[in-house]
């Protein structure tokens, strides 16, 4: 054993232990039936006392990690069984993505299997685990909404999906040989500001959520393409909102902007309630725009005017690389980007022609490889 064990940690002994051994069985370093060291062994290599190594031992097995056969050893367990299931990981809960367990879910059982799903809360160190323990327990697909750090989790995905399919979803900010299907951002942000302009808007803020987590790469590509349309589009007024309890008072009653472009649609519905709560009229005064086509949108008053990929297409295209990775072809190189379309509602004024024209412009999704 080339590992150490760090005594002045919080974390306790005996879980440095259990962490090491537990890795070491999920990600594949100890196959299936493999002896582990000795109680003694493990002592004199790590310089720690018995109790703390039996205790790590007794909740492997408990987990059902390892096997203990008197006078023989402890034994990396067998993988456990269970009925078929896709497993998906996502880095926060939301509209967006509670909207896409439930599609996933349906594509899930037409293909006679189940969906379960956990959050890692963007960090890459337990969204590796996630992973690890759905490959473990028999999951026949993970798949992955990649947290900030990417890179980290790329080289075990990729051993990983040399036994099942690992298909990235939503975004992907790195090359890799996975599969994946993602929405364009960018594309999004564009046709937000475009039907804003085209209606009237020359001065647009930007709203973000204060509850999605800082640094997030939805937050970065969304404004870092606001910021760019508005140069392309010949404006100066660049303002982002940390919240919408970010906006002064006096710029709820009397606004300098005349669009408002929203992360979410829930950010888009409290903007355009505070207005109105304030005397300003949308989209009379002020026009709004939000992304992802929540339920909340449709059933606001007004109707929130938004953009959005084709969610169930988007989860048809991952089953679909499921069930060709399950009948044996190539699917690394089947990677596909979303185009969304704006669906114009009651919170823009060119409602009927902003819709018409996008229809006809943009489609379902494309193959990038």
């Amino acid at each position: 054993m080339s590992w150490n064990i760090d005594k002045t940690a919080s974390k306790p002994i005996y879980r440095q232990i259990y962490d090491h051994f537990r890795g070491m069985i999920l990600g594949g370093s100890l196959v299936e039936g493999a002896l582990l060291p000795s109680i003694r062994q493990i002592q004199n290599q790590l310089g720690v006392g018995a109790e703390s190594v039996k205790r790590a031992l007794n909740d492997l097995s408990n987990e059902g990690l390892v096997r203990k056969i008197q006078g023989k050893g402890v034994f990396a367990a067998h993988r456990k069984h269970k009925e078929p299931f896709w497993g998906m990981v996502v880095p926060f809960y939301a509209e967006f993505y509670n909207q896409a367990i439930v599609e996933l879910r349906r594509a899930a059982a037409a293909l006679n299997t189940e969906l379960e799903h956990a959050c890692d809360y963007d960090n890459w160190k337990r969204q590796t685990e996630i992973v690890r323990d759905f490959v473990w327990h028999g999951a026949e697909a993970v798949i992955v909404v990649p947290t900030r750090s990417e890179a980290r989790t790329l080289p075990c995905f990729q051993r990983m999906a040399r036994q099942i399919p690992i298909v990235l979803f939503d975004r992907s900010s790195i090359a890799s040989q996975l599969p994946y299907v993602v929405q364009d951002y960018v594309l999004a942000v564009q046709l937000a500001m475009q039907a804003l302009t085209d209606s009237g808007s020359r001065r647009i803020a930007y709203v973000r959520d204060p509850l999605w987590p800082a640094g997030n790469p939805i937050y970065q590509t969304m404004e870092t393409a606001y910021a760019e349309t508005c140069s392309d589009l010949g404006m100066s007024f660049v303002r982002i909102y940390g919240s919408p309890h970010d906006i002064p008072a006096k710029d709820l009653r009397a606004p300098d902007f005349d669009g408002l472009l929203c992360v979410n649609d829930q950010i888009a519905c409290l903007m355009v309630g505070m207005l109105r709560e304030n005397g300003v009229d949308v989209p009379g005064r002020v026009q709004v725009v939000g992304s992802n086509n929540a339920e909340v949108g449709r059933f606001f008053t007004p109707q929130i005017s938004t953009t959005c990929p084709d969610l169930p297409r988007m989860c048809g295209v991952v089953a679909d690389i499921i069930r060709r990775f399950k009948e044996g072809e190539k699917t690394e190189l089947l990677q596909y980007v979303v185009i969304p379309r704006l669906i114009a509602r009651g919170t823009t004024r060119a409602t009927d022609r902003i819709q018409e024209s996008q229809e006809k412009e943009t489609g379902s999704y494309e193959k990038r490889h």
